[in-house]
């Protein structure tokens, strides 16, 4: 019988790892440890875009909704990683428009961000285009996830492909790791810390759809 399997797509937070250039380095220490009276304690310091993570509105504007307020029906839902591992550059509305996406989607772009080992950052990364951004917002969909740490191009000198998607409504995780994950149709679950902060650390798992429904069954 075949095992059903669910797939974690979270980069692990540690000390060391990689960062988006200007954000602050991840810091664990152990600040106390456990013994026969007291547990122990651990010190984390973290930037909110650490690893694979969330992005609120509040990113963008000073007076918009922090990640407390993103809508939890938007971090959960049957979806569909896309194969765009040709591309390249960048993610252009000529890419996107043969493929049949619909209102209240959950989207995840797998590109050739995908193939590189999450231990260095590259910044001619694969992003998203103002184009692309502008035809998610028409179409409406739900989520978009990406495989890299930054949705727009590293060079751009604006805010216009977030500003795009989320003043649109629709709820962006970046960092995404799709390295071993198949294109084809998912149940998507991306839990992001409840904090009132512009982005937080997020668990993003992908599970065969036969799974979900085995356990539904229950």
């Amino acid at each position: 019988m075949k095992k059903l399997k669910a797939f974690d797509c979270s980069i692990e937070i540690k000390n060391g790892m990689m960062v988006y250039p200007g954000n602050p380095q991840t810091k664990i220490e152990l600040k106390k440890e456990a013994n026969s009276l007291e547990p122990s304690m651990f010190q984390v310091t973290i930037g909110s875009h650490t690893g694979t993570h969330i992005d609120s509105p509040r990113h963008i504007k000073k007076f918009k909704a922090s990640t407390e307020k993103t809508p939890i029906t938007t971090m959960f839902g049957l979806c569909r990683v896309i194969d765009l591992t040709k591309v390249e550059q960048k993610v252009s509305v000529t890419n996107l428009e043969k493929l049949n996406i619909k209102k209240d989607e959950i989207i995840l772009f797998k590109t050739k961000n995908s193939q590189r080992v999450h231990k260095k950052f590259f910044k001619d990364f694969i992003y998203v285009d103002e184009s692309a951004a502008k035809f998610l917002a028409k179409k409406k969909i739900k989520t978009l996830c990406v495989d890299s740490l930054g949705v727009q191009s590293f060079h751009s000198r604006n805010q216009k492909v977030h500003e795009i998607i989320l003043e649109n409504g629709i709820t962006l995780f970046e960092g995404v790791d799709l390295r071993k994950i198949k294109p084809g149709v998912y149940f998507f679950i991306g839990l992001p810390i409840k904090i009132q902060t512009d982005g937080a650390p997020a668990r993003v798992i992908l599970c065969e759809v036969n799974l979900i429904k085995k356990l539904v069954k229950l």
